[in-house]
């Protein structure tokens, strides 16, 4: 089932307009008319002539446009309309609500995978649907991690195919984490970040993990039921991601005023 449902529980009201972790990675996309690397030769090699036909100075300034749009870090219409809709929950007090098959299996076996990773992290605490917790980043941001110890933060998923599952298995380095799950990794940056400011900690000491689960293994392959994979946290990622919070701030204040300027005619 999707819908929009009235927000009703602390977690729920507390999300309500603010961009998440979960979501954040739609914020990272460029838009389409972006230069591309090819597009970027072309430029350099026709700034480089001493001399350009008429149709060549046309294209010279469309590249030119494309690259500082770049540079600008323009939203792109993905990103608008992920922040129209967080605005959309301003002004009604609901949110989102997706219950699947996949998110309700998720949900009964994430408690299972909790425990079986007090194995190795006697002290996590883990945040389920009975205590959920938003951690702000900014006024407009924030993040809801899985669980997490003293310096750790932990990013869990239990596939209902297994087929997933498996191929979690094989992810043994960041960067393939990076390339199958671009927006995990960017979730699992930002809840980084959240965590150290909740405890009070530098970045530089956070730890991070992305856990995948598997219940239905076979008993003579208990062994890869549960993996644990830690995921390099790249310290460059705040100053790009307040940068995008910064413009995608800039644009919901904007589209908030443009209703609130109708109820004051």
């Amino acid at each position: 089932m999707i819908g929009q449902v009235y927000a009703e529980t602390e977690w729920e009201l507390v999300r309500l307009g603010k961009m998440t972790s979960s979501q954040i990675s739609v914020l990272f996309t460029e838009p389409k008319d972006v230069i591309t690397d090819k597009q970027l030769e072309s430029l350099n090699e026709l700034e480089s002539k001493p001399k350009l036909t008429d149709n060549q100075r046309e294209t010279l300034a469309k590249l030119r446009e494309k690259k500082a749009a770049k540079e600008r870090g323009d939203l792109s219409e993905g990103a608008k309309t992920y922040i129209e809709e967080k605005v959309s929950e301003l002004f009604t007090g609901t949110t989102r609500q997706l219950s699947t098959w996949a998110t309700d299996w998720g949900n009964q076996y994430e408690p299972e995978a909790i425990e079986a990773l007090k194995d190795t992290f006697p002290d996590i605490e883990h945040y389920g649907n009975n205590n959920r917790l938003f951690l702000p980043y900014t006024e407009l941001s924030g993040g809801s991690p899985d669980a997490t110890i003293h310096k750790a933060v932990f990013e869990v998923k239990c596939p209902e195919k297994p087929n997933f599952h498996m191929d979690n298995l094989l992810l043994e380095t960041s960067d393939q984490f990076k390339d199958a799950h671009n927006d995990y990794w960017h979730q699992l940056q930002m809840n980084a970040i959240c965590v150290a400011k909740y405890q009070g900690i530098s970045i530089f000491d956070m730890k991070a993990y992305f856990v995948s689960y598997g219940p239905y293994m076979l008993d003579k392959y208990e062994a890869l039921k549960l993996h644990v994979l830690e995921v390099d946290i790249d310290y460059t990622f705040a100053a790009r991601l307040d940068k995008r919070l910064e413009k995608a701030e800039k644009y919901m204040r904007q589209y908030v005023q443009r209703f609130l300027a109708k109820i004051k005619r």
